[in-house]
C-alpha cells in the first residue's frame, strides 16, 4: 500500500510541477507578443492612411478612424485529480487525471472614428509656419514640403499703379494643382524662383510684443539677391502678421519671365499669363498653406494623376527634385522619363512624389484593399520615390491631430473582439 501510494504521490507532483511549467511559459514569453502588437498596430495606421489616398484618388469622401486601447491577456489554467485506494482489499482502480491549460492574446481593441467637431477643426486648419519650419530645418526636401503643404502663391504687384487694381497685370496667383500641367509647372517654377532668392523660415518677434513666432522670410545666400528683397521680409527682422504669409520684394526678372514664357510654350496654355508687366517691379508674396485634409487629398490627385488621368491629361508621373540641400534647385522640368541632364549634372535627381500601384500585391504593411482592389506602395525604393516618408509625414500630422478632445466620448468607441 505504501510503494502505491508513494508513487501516485510522485505522480501528482510531477503534473503539479508541469502545469507550473507550462504556466510559465506561457504567461513569461510576451515580449515577443508585444512586438507583435506594435507590428500590427503599424499596419492599421499605415492602410488607415493609404485608405484614405485611395479614397480621394476616387473623389470619395474621407472616413477617419483611430486605434484605441489594445486588451490582451495571458493565462494558465488547471486541475488534478487522484484517487487513491486504501488497504490492500479495497477494490477499485486508481484515477490520475490532470487538465492544465493556458491562453494567450488580444482579448478586444478599440477602434474610434474621429468625427467630432475638434477633429474636423484640426485637420481643415492651415499647416502653421512652425510646422513648416520644423520639417524645413529637420532637412525634409525643400520643394517636398512646397508640394504638400502649399495651396498657392498669389503675387500682386506693390507699386501705386494696382494698389486698387486685381486684374492680370497686377496679379497673379500660381495654383499648385497636378491635374493641369499649366498650374503645376508654373507653381514650381515659381517655388525654384522663391528658393533661389533664399525664401525659408525663421522665428521672428512681432512689433510690440516679446511674442515670437514663425514666418517665412528671406535669407540670401548671394548679395545680389539681397539687392531684389524689401528689407521688412529679411529673416531676423519683426514682421507683422496676417492671415496669409505675406513677403516683398522684386522677383521677376527678365531671365525669370523668359522661363516662365517657355513653360507656358511647351504645355500650349491657352490663354496664358503675361510676366512683362511684373518684371523690376516690387510685389507682395502670400503663400497660402493647406490643411492637413486637402494634404491628403492632394497626394491623391497626385496617385490619380498617374494611373487614372481625367479629361484630356495624359498620364504623368508627379515629381519632385531632391538634392544636396546647401545647393540651389537647378531650373529644368521633371517630366516623368528620366532625369534631364541639365539637372543630373548639378547633383539632383527627378523623384516621384507619391506612388502608389493598382492591383499589384506588396508587403501588408503598405498597401490596402478597397473595392475588390489592391493598392500598393512598390517595395523597390528607388520605383517608390519619395512614398515611404510622405506616408510617415502624414501620419507624424494626423497623430498631432489627435487629441483627447478630438476623440468622441466612448459612447462612439467600437469596440472589436476577436471570433471565436
Amino acid at each position: 500500500m505504501f510503494r502505491h501510494s508513494r508513487v501516485a504521490l510522485a505522480g501528482l507532483w510531477l503534473v503539479i510541477l508541469s502545469g507550473i511549467v507550462t504556466g510559465c511559459g506561457i504567461v513569461d514569453q510576451y515580449g515577443s507578443r508585444a512586438l507583435t502588437y506594435n507590428v500590427e498596430a503599424e499596419q492599421a495606421q499605415n492602410q488607415a492612411v493609404l485608405l484614405n489616398i485611395v479614397r480621394s484618388y476616387k473623389r470619395y469622401p474621407m472616413q477617419f478612424t483611430a486605434l484605441g486601447s489594445v486588451q490582451a491577456n495571458s493565462s494558465v489554467q488547471g486541475g488534478v485529480s487522484l484517487n487513491i485506494p486504501f488497504g490492500g482489499r479495497v477494490s477499485g482502480s486508481d484515477v490520475l487525471s490532470a487538465n492544465p491549460s493556458g491562453s494567450a492574446g488580444i482579448s478586444s481593441f478599440q477602434v474610434t472614428p474621429l468625427d467630432s467637431g475638434d477633429f474636423a477643426t484640426q485637420i481643415l486648419r492651415p499647416i502653421q509656419e512652425g510646422t513648416f519650419d520644423l520639417y524645413l530645418q529637420a532637412g525634409y526636401p525643400r520643394e517636398v514640403l512646397f508640394d504638400l503643404f502649399i495651396d498657392k502663391i498669389l503675387i500682386k504687384r506693390a507699386d501705386g499703379a494696382c494698389a486698387l487694381n486685381n486684374s492680370a497685370r497686377c496679379e497673379i496667383t500660381f495654383r499648385n494643382h497636378v491635374g493641369n500641367d499649366f498650374d503645376f509647372d508654373l507653381f514650381q517654377a515659381m517655388v525654384e524662383q522663391l528658393l533661389h532668392l533664399g525664401l525659408t523660415t525663421a522665428q521672428t518677434s512681432t512689433p510690440g510684443t516679446t511674442a515670437l513666432r514663425h514666418n517665412f522670410c528671406f535669407a540670401p545666400s548671394e548679395p545680389l539677391h539681397g539687392e531684389y528683397i524689401d528689407t521688412s521680409a529679411r529673416c531676423g527682422l519683426p514682421i507683422k502678421p496676417t492671415a496669409a504669409a505675406s513677403l516683398r520684394g522684386v522677383i521677376f526678372s527678365r531671365q525669370f519671365v523668359d522661363q516662365l514664357n517657355e513653360i507656358q510654350a511647351e504645355v500650349g496654355a491657352s490663354p496664358s499669363y503675361r510676366f512683362e508687366p511684373f518684371i523690376g517691379k516690387p510685389v507682395w508674396i502670400l503663400i497660402y498653406a493647406r490643411p492637413i485634409q486637402r494634404i491628403i487629398y492632394y497626394i491623391g490627385e497626385v496617385v490619380r494623376r498617374r494611373i487614372d488621368p481625367e479629361f484630356t491629361n495624359n498620364a504623368r508621373s508627379i515629381q519632385v527634385k531632391l538634392g544636396p540641400a546647401h545647393l540651389p534647385i537647378p531650373r529644368g522640368r521633371c517630366g516623368g522619363g528620366g532625369t534631364p541632364p541639365e539637372i543630373s549634372a548639378v547633383g539632383f535627381s527627378c523623384v516621384d512624389l507619391f506612388v502608389l500601384n493598382p492591383g499589384v500585391t506588396g508587403s501588408s504593411t503598405f498597401s490596402v484593399e478597397y473595392e475588390g482592389s489592391r493598392y500598393s506602395i512598390p517595395a523597390d525604393r528607388q520605383e517608390a520615390g519619395y512614398s515611404y516618408s510622405v506616408l510617415a509625414l502624414v501620419r507624424q500630422l494626423l497623430a498631432t491631430s489627435t487629441s483627447e478632445k478630438a476623440v468622441p466620448p466612448s459612447t462612439t468607441i467600437l469596440t472589436v473582439a476577436p471570433a471565436r
